[in-house]
């Protein structure tokens, strides 16, 4: 029997292994819960619209390769979702979607000092953000963010 981190990397590298080349990636990917009753949460995110259809089709294929490959040990629950406004960015190809949104943005500063901005993302690319607080942009390599996340309008 697999510790729940050994599976939740098979069940990782699994789910990686559906998606490539498309255009949905795999923003968190969870094993939970006790052998027999566990759930198996993916969210998902997409660089074009995500709507239910593709949700959809990403939980068939996802359940039909743990049922197939016998990867999950007893019942499972398969919850495949996008991860929602109020889950934490996390990978940059997360960031270049949102840019113009307004985000809240947790990091540590070059003294070790952890602070926050609020504004809109100005500017992504692999290794930073830009984000517009006051009319001056705060750039924040991703090593230094502790979380971000997308502010609502309301």
């Amino acid at each position: 029997m697999e510790s729940t981190d050994t599976l939740q990397d098979h069940v990782a590298a699994l789910v990686e292994g559906i998606l490539r080349d498309g255009p949905c990636f795999a923003v968190e990917i969870a094993v939970r819960g006790k052998v027999g009753s566990q759930a198996v949460d993916v969210f998902v995110e997409s660089d074009a619209a995500l709507d239910a259809y593709a949700l959809g089709q990403i939980s068939r294929e996802v359940g039909y390769v743990l049922d197939t490959d016998e990867v999950m040990p007893g019942p499972y629950t398969l919850n495949v979702s996008s991860p929602g406004a109020d889950r934490p960015l996390r990978l940059p190809r997360q960031y270049r979607k949102m840019i113009g949104r307004r985000l809240r943005v947790h990091y540590r500063q070059a003294s070790g000092t952890c602070t926050e901005v609020v504004g809109a993302l100005e500017y992504a690319d692999a290794e930073r953000i830009a984000v517009a607080a006051r009319n001056e942009p705060v750039t924040i390599s991703y090593d230094n963010i502790l979380w971000a996340k997308v502010q609502l309008p309301w």
